[in-house]
């Protein structure tokens, strides 16, 4: 089960720096579901410069703690450990949606907890 966490995608083997566990947090700003790789990626305004501002949710994969709501305006609060992609379009005719950091791989949730919307 580790291994699926830790390499979810061959992107994640030439970039080590996804590869290492982490905390992240802030408001969710955006969501963009991902219609291709069926995840979501969440786009947000992070409480400290060093913290992720993008991760991705992988139901069957993140666990999702207290009030469930991964809506815009919602604070979150968790852990990111290896790294996805999210890929948008209808299948097969998908492309990557590119990070605002750069390339097209973002951390994935292990855990988070958030808010309600708003809050």
């Amino acid at each position: 089960m580790l291994s699926t966490l830790v390499l979810p995608n061959a992107y994640a083997i030439g970039n080590p720096s996804v590869l290492v566990a982490s905390n992240f947090g802030g408001r969710i700003l955006a969501t963009i579901p991902c219609t291709c790789t069926f995840n979501l990626k969440l786009i947000l305004s992070p409480v400290a410069p060093t913290l992720p501002v993008e991760v991705i949710f992988q139901p069957g994969i993140s666990i999702l703690y207290r009030y469930g709501m991964l809506v815009p305006t919602a604070w979150v609060l968790g852990r990111t450990i290896g790294s996805s992609t999210c890929w948008v379009g209808l299948i097969p005719f998908c492309v990557p949606v590119p990070s605002v950091e750069g390339g097209i791989v973002s951390p994935l949730i292990h855990m988070v907890g958030t808010s309600l919307p708003g809050i």
